[in-house]
């Protein structure tokens, strides 16, 4: 279809489906249309968040096609709305939506005239009827309710920060404009509008509504200037011209490359074959190829982004300001918000009850300024004193009194575990020194457990469980950063020498770990049954960027044993993948690793020797899972253009994307300073190969 359409003279049968911050005038002005069948009010603030308004308009839509076989059209009561209607689309009716960018250009009636308004008055924050009814609008009331609710989650000490935190977006508006279109108790409106403009200390402002628009996308005349009219199986793009958005055929809807946000295809909402986010990474892990290649960000230790650069992709993003969570601080790693995993079409989430590295629980999230002068949130239990050079020490389980554990440099980014190694006596060494760490997961443990597994199938999203205590020497953990005074062999080289010249004591303390992890396995999978379709085991490295921390024979002999029982427990008793983190040239190792039971690698270091992906997709494709290998986070993504970014992504996803068995992540954690631009260019390019498909 063209994006003519001749304005209809007699009505059909019509559904609307409108934010709620329109009820009042559409119910006024649809009053008397008898063709009129069905009206849906959709939750205001879905605008927020673009990939859940895109779900919840294409859920109603389908609704009505099934449930009001005389329906012939449906008018949307939105405009573009951060392009959360971008991409619906109906099998058998005609779809209705006003050129708009937002509800703003109906209640003015034309979007010239919001155009001109805005750029006389660009500091503008608009009020209406529904938008004080369905939203709390910015004023005395917003920041009493606010701030009561920060005072009962944080205490007073740290609500005063928070709402200075909330109120700075506000600081961008200087007026507010109140728009009358004649509905109800409009004085009462006005008079709430004009207090939020007096206590904010901004401007306020009347303008008399248009009727112009609404009227005529309810009465049916809907010309070419003003609307679109969508035939079934086409839908909307936007475009920066004055026509705000062209009509493009449905199965073409994707964005392209430079587009703001990413394909919808990549979002945890169904696709047009019927995927959702957990579907399309279990049909990843299964070797079949899914709608779209799926995304995972944040699920892992080893999949995440810096704190700083999760601010930086909010404010790009346009999210609601407000302080990153900093879950993981031994790699000050931020949380990944719901908003911001539904604006960048996060396919994952992250199970895992089991705290942070430095021995405390994740709670009670407390302000701190990080030394390159972020405001982040930690956990009450983060504690940390900073010397005079600027310095930071972290203590472990938040105990000041013991020795400290972590060390950032004032010109760092993360924190260092610090080697806490007593001189070693080997007639004194004893293998339970060395499982201090480890023991019975607790009741405490397994309740949070099921709390996650609660909020992640909600979510609709692929879980991804963290077991603990199965790692069998991973490098990040034998320091013991968690415990306040670690015995045993705590010094990285020395355990490394340790797997050649005391390997006894190494399978003792293998032994020990895997006799408590099989006990505590079939515990957890009760807590979560068949929940996460992954489960990361271990992180343990084998690989530095040109070679392996040891040969075949010393993996087979040390670590494919107690490995392998666990992984044949999980494959006889669960529907779980394994997953195996493991920077590095790995290639040598990875016949293994498949024999061992690891039915994932990441992050897949294709940088380093041996790893070129065409080679590892061609020998371990049907029977590894890639979750990794997107774009390089040591040279590409750090300091490459957007374009040579856009380009790495692109070739790797033709390479592993095939026959499914890969998740597309960064290789390992986005570092600090990598540029949000840079960022953006890889979600694009995700996007751009997932829409030619």
């Amino acid at each position: 279809m063209s994006d003519s359409s001749v304005p209809i003279s007699n009505p059909p049968k019509t559904a609307i489906i409108t934010c709620a911050v329109l009820e009042q005038e559409f119910a006024q002005f649809a009053e008397g249309l008898d063709y009129i069948a069905h009206v849906e009010l959709m939750e205001q603030g879905l605008h927020n968040e673009p990939e859940r308004l895109y779900q919840q308009v294409q859920l109603a839509i389908d609704r009505i096609e099934a449930d009001q076989p005389d329906v012939q059209a449906i008018v949307l009561g939105y405009g573009l709305c951060s392009r959360g209607t971008e991409g619906v689309t109906a099998r058998r009716c005609k779809l209705v939506i006003a050129r708009a960018h937002d509800c703003i250009t109906l209640l003015l009636g034309s979007k010239e005239r919001y155009a001109q308004y805005l750029a006389e008055h660009p500091g503008t924050y608009w009020y209406s009827p529904g938008w004080n009814i369905h939203h709390t609008p910015p004023g005395k009331e917003r920041y009493e309710r606010q701030y009561q609710q920060y005072v009962d989650n944080f205490g007073e000490d740290n609500a005063e920060y928070l709402m200075e935190m909330e109120q700075h977006w506000f600081k961008s508006y200087d007026r507010a404009t109140f728009v009358d279109l004649g509905t109800s108790d409009i004085d009462t409106h006005l008079d709430y509008t004009r207090k939020c403009a007096d206590w904010l200390g901004w401007s306020f402002d009347r303008q008399h509504g248009d009727t112009r628009l609404l009227r005529a996308l309810l009465e049916g005349r809907w010309d070419d200037e003003d609307f679109v009219v969508l035939e079934p199986g086409h839908t909307i793009r936007m475009t920066d011209g004055p026509e705000v958005m062209v009509t493009v055929n449905g199965a073409e809807a994707r964005r392209p490359a430079n587009s703001d946000t990413p394909s919808r295809d990549v979002a945890d909402n169904p696709s047009p074959n019927g995927g959702t986010s957990l579907q399309r990474v279990v049909d990843a892990l299964d070797h079949r190829t899914p709608d779209a290649v799926p995304f995972d960000l944040g699920s892992t230790p080893t999949s995440g982004m810096h704190c700083s650069c999760v601010a930086a992709l909010r404010e790009h993003y346009g999210l609601e300001p407000q302080p990153v969570k900093v879950h993981e601080p031994y790699q000050m790693l931020g949380w990944i918000d719901d908003d911001l995993k539904k604006a960048i079409g996060v396919d994952t989430q992250s199970l895992s009850a089991s705290g942070t590295i430095f021995g405390f629980t994740n709670e009670y999230w407390t302000p701190w300024r990080t030394p390159w002068g972020q405001e982040v949130l930690v956990s009450k239990h983060f504690k940390t004193t900073t010397d005079a050079g600027g310095d930071v020490f972290i203590y472990p389980a938040g105990d000041t009194t013991a020795p400290a554990s972590g060390h950032m440099p004032v010109s760092g980014f993360f924190f260092d575990s610090i080697i806490r190694q007593p001189p070693i006596d080997d007639s004194k060494l004893d293998p339970a020194d060395n499982l201090e760490e480890f023991a019975p997961v607790t009741d405490e443990f397994l309740s949070k457990l099921r709390a996650d597994v609660q909020a992640a199938s909600e979510s609709d999203r692929a879980a991804v469980l963290g077991l603990p205590g199965m790692a069998l020497g991973d490098i990040a953990l034998v320091p013991a950063p968690f415990l306040r005074h670690p015995k045993g062999i705590r010094d990285i080289s020395e355990w490394y020498m340790s797997t050649v010249t005391r390997q006894d004591y190494i399978h003792a303390v293998f032994e020990a770990q895997v006799r408590i992890a099989m006990d505590n396995l079939p515990r957890i999978h009760d807590a979560v049954g068949d929940t996460p379709v992954a489960v990361f085991l271990c992180g343990t490295d084998f690989g530095t960027q040109s070679s392996q921390f040891c040969s075949v024979e010393t993996f087979v002999d040390l670590y494919k044993p107690y490995y392998q029982r666990m992984t044949d427990w999980i494959h006889q008793h669960t529907t779980w993948k394994v997953f195996k983190h493991s920077c590095g040239a790995v290639e040598p190792l990875m016949e293994q690793f498949i024999e061992t039971g690891f039915d994932i690698l990441n992050p897949v270091q294709c940088s380093a020797t041996g790893m070129d992906p065409a080679h590892l997709k061609q020998t371990y494709g049907d029977r590894l899972v890639f979750w990794g290998g997107g774009v390089d986070t040591q040279q590409t993504l750090p300091f490459g253009t957007p374009q040579q970014v856009r380009e790495q992504v692109l070739s790797r996803c033709e390479t592993f994307a095939p026959g499914g068995g890969f998740v597309f992540n960064t290789i390992h954690n986005v570092q600090a300073k990598t540029p949000v631009a840079n960022i953006v260019a890889m979600l694009d390019a995700l996007a751009e190969f997932n829409g030619r498909r």
